[in-house]
């Protein structure tokens, strides 16, 4: 029986030209990208070629602001936690966030005294920016809105949202969970008005 795989959404196979290339540089580049020798200095060169050429792809302003993980869920885990400075504070997050955003808000309140302010969706499931608003205080820290939904297929506003939460809260920091964006519709990290955007090699044949 021949297989008609219809999900996607959750993951998408490897691609067979990247299992090459994988393969290849496996065995060709296992030197420590920090060592100073010149299999460590190939290692190095072919890691930043990577991340500058990822940056390229997502629009980020320069090479340094990418940052490889094993995931989205760390890469959202990094950015929520990581950014959670001020223990006692606020963190908004939207009503469809992924379950990892929500694990990671439950820890914080949990563990570092941190309010959840759930952000409500309308009834197609975008954010809307006066509904943003209304959960924002001064004491936010964290928002996390994530651009294209896994399962409504809603693609937000972020620039809009974005600009409300400059405005509402100007010390937090926003969370993007673009895991299920990249790739599929043209947006630009920079664009965004982001401090934070997650990714996922897996979502497009990596």
């Amino acid at each position: 029986m021949n297989l008609i795989y219809l999900d996607h959404g959750a993951t998408t196979p490897l691609d067979p030209e990247v299992a090459a290339g994988l393969a290849e540089r496996q065995i060709t580049l296992f030197g420590n990208p920090g060592s100073t020798h010149p299999p460590g200095r190939a290692a190095a060169h072919a890691l930043e070629a990577a991340r500058a050429s990822l940056a390229r792809s997502l629009g980020a302003s320069r090479p340094d602001e990418v940052v490889f993980t094993s995931g989205g869920t760390e890469s959202l885990g990094l950015a929520l936690l990581g950014g959670a400075t001020a223990p006692g504070s606020r963190v908004a997050v939207s009503a469809v966030e992924h379950s990892a955003v929500w694990e990671a808000a439950r820890w914080l309140a949990q563990h570092r005294g941190f309010t959840i302010d759930e952000i409500p969706v309308d009834a197609a499931g975008f954010v809307q920016p006066a509904a943003l608003e209304g959960r924002l205080h001064r004491e936010t820290r964290l928002v996390a809105i994530m651009l294209a939904n896994n399962e409504l297929g809603t693609l937000n506003d972020l620039p809009a949202l974005a600009a409300r939460v400059r405005a509402a809260a100007p010390r937090a920091r926003l969370v993007v969970d673009a895991v299920q964006a990249f790739g599929k519709i043209p947006f630009s990290v920079a664009g965004l008005g982001a401090d934070h955007v997650a990714v996922a090699a897996h979502k497009l044949h990596g």
